[in-house]
């Protein structure tokens, strides 16, 4: 089991919208160890609440084309409550937490990871602002893949 999972999402032929794949290729050539698993996936889907339920860390990275471009943003994501999602393309990272929840009875701790984009325009380079995020970003995600060390409590009175 991966205490670990990172997840990227996003079309790699529109531009900045590429990003997670851009950022999570180089993040997998890595020796990361056999406690983190990555997904990169166009979309997120409902099947992937089976792989997220056996997580102790979820880490969710996209582009975003809200923020300014190359601007990262990291979120601590819980399961988000509402209406539900019917198509795929409208998952988001909190419905998903949610949907894993409802299934499994258990969520893992997660966050989200996002970086403002320039141009989602048909290509699939980057715009150099998100280009120049590459490094903060993986610094961001790196620092994430370690899930702190169960608590053990001390039962026995003294």
């Amino acid at each position: 089991m991966s205490r670990v999972l990172v997840i990227g999402w996003g079309n790699p032929a529109r531009g900045d919208d590429g990003l997670a794949w851009h950022a999570l290729e180089q993040l997998a050539a890595e020796p990361l160890g056999e406690h983190v698993a990555v997904l990169l996936r166009h979309q997120l889907t409902f099947e992937l609440a089976e792989r997220v339920q056996r997580a102790q860390r979820v880490i969710f990275v996209d582009a975003s084309a809200q923020g300014p471009p190359g601007r990262i943003r990291c979120r601590r994501l819980s399961p988000a409550a509402g209406e539900p999602a019917f198509f795929s393309h409208h998952l988001t990272p909190g419905t998903l937490l949610a949907l894993t929840q409802t299934l499994f009875g258990r969520c893992p701790e997660a966050f989200s990871l996002s970086v403002g984009g320039a141009d989602f325009t048909f290509t699939e380079a980057l715009s150099p602002l998100v280009r120049s995020s590459l490094p903060r970003l993986l610094r961001s995600i790196r620092r994430r893949l370690h899930p702190p060390a169960p608590t053990v409590r001390n039962t026995m009175s003294k």
